[in-house]
């Protein structure tokens, strides 16, 4: 695969990948989420767990957004939880899949 150039220039002030993690993670007010979590059980006996962004706007017919985070992450994420507050703004019914 090709790789193709964004034209994205980080700041001066935020440089390197690591940095601009830990910046949002750590000094960004994190917004207020609230989830209902629903266990849905597998053939093979396992379980998933989802964690629905509660919104009391939203019907059941608005667009559903999937978020999966990665290894370390969770619907408590900084990342996820913005994600989600995102989505219960503009319309979107949010779930995170653990």
């Amino acid at each position: 695969m090709p790789v193709s150039d964004s034209g994205y220039v980080s700041p001066a002030w935020l440089p390197g990948g690591n940095l601009q993690t830990i910046v949002p993670a750590e000094l960004f007010p994190r917004p207020k989420v609230q989830y209902r979590r629903e266990i849905w059980a597998t053939p093979d006996d396992d379980v998933i767990a989802v964690d629905w962004c509660e919104t009391n706007k939203l019907s059941s017919d608005s667009p559903v957004m999937v978020h999966f985070h990665g290894l370390e992450g969770s619907s408590k994420s900084h990342y996820a939880e913005a994600l989600m507050a995102f989505c219960a703004e503009n319309g979107i019914r949010g779930l995170v899949i653990h």
